[in-house]
């Protein structure tokens, strides 16, 4: 009786799998109605884990104090470092990334003023 009820149980499951995979992937790459392709979706969250993955192997600091975003392969970074040779490290990480195109950088050193610097690669 239990493997009968069961089997029903795994077939109403199977008929839903479609539609909780498609969400779940969905949310898993963050994709929402801003126009870009789940593939597009899939690159620009790759990339932003890659950058993060490294700052983090190099320094916690840099995981916890710079914010990564990425929107068709440019990447934009903020935050505030303590040191202004983390700054430069930030964005030599950020360059090292398979895929990113262009960079732009808003990162202060905390005992100086921001300033925005835009790289573009070619």
């Amino acid at each position: 009786m239990i493997k009968i009820i069961l089997a029903i149980f795994s077939l109403t499951l199977l008929s839903c799998s479609p539609t909780i995979l498609t969400k779940g992937t969905s949310a898993v790459v963050g994709q929402s109605n801003d126009g870009k392709s789940l593939g597009e979706s899939w690159d620009d969250t790759t990339i932003k884990l890659g950058i993060k993955e490294k700052y983090f192997s190099y320094d916690a600091t840099l995981f916890t104090k710079i914010d990564v975003e990425v929107e068709l392969g440019k990447v934009l970074l903020t935050g505030v470092v303590p040191f202004g040779d983390m700054r430069l490290e930030a964005v030599r990480l950020a360059w090292q990334q398979d895929g990113a195109e262009a960079l732009e950088v808003v990162v202060a050193n905390s005992n100086a003023r921001s300033e925005r610097v835009s790289y573009v690669s070619f």
